[in-house]
């Protein structure tokens, strides 16, 4: 049953890694679609996924991510 759990999380880890992987592809405008995604960006200085979920929370979005290629970059999917 350990193990399944220790599958489920690397899964999930995965699954992650390539949403992030999808939206460090996409170009960083402050508003912009992405395949039938579009997405609002704003800056926030040091931004971390906690920091950055919580400000789109705030706005009325569900989740949010910093951009790897901009670090002070926080996108926000709607």
């Amino acid at each position: 049953m350990a193990l399944l759990g220790k599958t489920n999380c690397k899964a999930a880890v995965f699954l992650a890694a390539l949403m992030v992987m999808a939206t460090v592809f996409s170009s960083s405008h402050a508003s912009q679609d992405v395949g039938e995604e579009k997405m609002v960006c704003a800056r926030l200085r040091g931004c971390n996924t906690g920091m950055c979920m919580g400000y789109c929370r705030v706005l009325g979005y569900q989740g949010g991510t910093c951009r790897h290629n901009d670090p002070d970059l926080c996108c926000c999917p709607y």
